[in-house]
C-alpha cells in the first residue's frame, strides 16, 4: 500500500515538471520575445553599458568629425550627440543601425518637441510604409509632453487612439 502512494505521487511529480517545462516559455518569455517595438532602441536597455571609450562622455562633438572615429559604435554615438548638439536630423541619418537611428530621430524630437522630425524614421519591416514607426515617435512625443493634441496628427485612428490613451496614462516622474 505504501509503494502504491509513493509511486501515485512521482507520478503526479512527473506531470507536474513536464507541464511546466512546456509551458516555461509561455510563462516566463525570454527577453527577445517580449520586446514590442523593436525599430527603436530602448534606452532602458542601454543602462549599465559602457560608452564608446573613444569620446568621453560629457564631451560637446558638434565640431567633430564623426568619421574618423576607429569603432562603428563610436561613430554611431558621436552622430547622436551631434544631433542632440545641433537639433538637426541629419546626424542622425548617419547612424549605420535602423534601431539606434530611429532612437535618435525620436529623442531629437521629443527635445525639440517637432514632430515633422518623425518623418525620418523607417520601418525594418516594411520599407516602404513608415507610417507604424513615424506615429509611435508622434505618440511618444505627445506622451513626453503630456499634450492629446499632438496626437491629432496621426491621421490612423487606431494610432490615435493608442496615443491619447498613452497621453492620459502617462503619470511623470517627480
Amino acid at each position: 500500500m505504501q509503494a502504491k502512494k509513493i509511486l501515485a505521487i512521482l507520478a503526479v511529480a512527473v506531470v507536474v515538471l513536464i507541464i511546466f517545462v512546456f509551458l516555461q516559455p509561455v510563462l516566463f518569455p525570454s527577453p527577445k520575445e517580449s520586446i514590442e517595438n523593436p525599430d527603436y532602441v530602448d534606452p532602458g536597455v542601454l543602462a549599465g553599458t559602457e560608452l564608446p571609450e573613444d569620446i568621453p562622455a560629457g564631451i560637446p562633438v558638434t565640431g567633430v568629425d564623426c568619421e574618423l572615429q576607429p569603432r562603428q559604435s563610436s561613430k554611431d554615438y558621436c552622430y547622436s550627440i551631434q544631433a542632440q548638439d545641433t537639433n538637426s536630423v541629419q546626424p542622425c541619418l548617419q547612424i549605420s543601425t535602423l534601431a539606434e537611428k530611429n532612437s535618435c530621430i525620436k529623442v531629437l524630437a521629443m527635445d525639440t518637441a517637432d514632430i515633422s522630425f518623425c518623418n525620418y524614421t523607417e520601418s525594418a519591416y516594411y520599407p516602404n510604409d513608415n507610417s507604424n514607426v513615424k506615429y509611435s515617435c508622434i505618440s511618444a512625443v505627445a506622451e513626453d509632453f503630456g499634450d492629446e493634441t499632438i496626437c491629432n496628427a496621426i491621421p490612423s485612428a487606431e494610432w490615435k487612439t493608442l496615443c491619447i490613451q498613452r497621453v492620459q496614462e502617462y503619470v511623470p516622474l517627480s
